[in-house]
């Protein structure tokens, strides 16, 4: 279940990062990938690094959990399709 709702949440950090830096949208299914790539890769820090104080931080118990898997799955889609839009513009020169 955490790790569906860091790869939904890294969807939603990746497609909303587009929405922002439009230059580095790469269009909504790439987007897309790429924040559920980059909430995969979240969770997976979260989940190698240890969860708990940012879970309490975060409200503890359940909702804090699902908090920073939201967050880590959001903030991993965020930076994965910006280094991918990046890399893109750098490559188009």
């Amino acid at each position: 279940m955490e790790l569906l709702i860091a790869l939904l949440s890294g969807a939603i950090g990746g497609t909303l990062a587009a929405a922002i830096y439009r230059v580095l949208g790469l269009g909504f299914v790439v987007n897309s990938a790429a924040g559920i790539l980059g909430g995969l890769l979240g969770w997976t820090a979260i989940e190698t690094l240890g969860s708990d104080t940012l879970a309490r931080l975060l409200g503890g118990g359940d909702t804090g959990v699902i908090a920073t898997q939201a967050v880590a799955g959001a903030l991993g889609g965020a930076i994965v399709l910006m280094m991918l839009g990046m890399t893109r513009r750098l490559l188009a020169k």
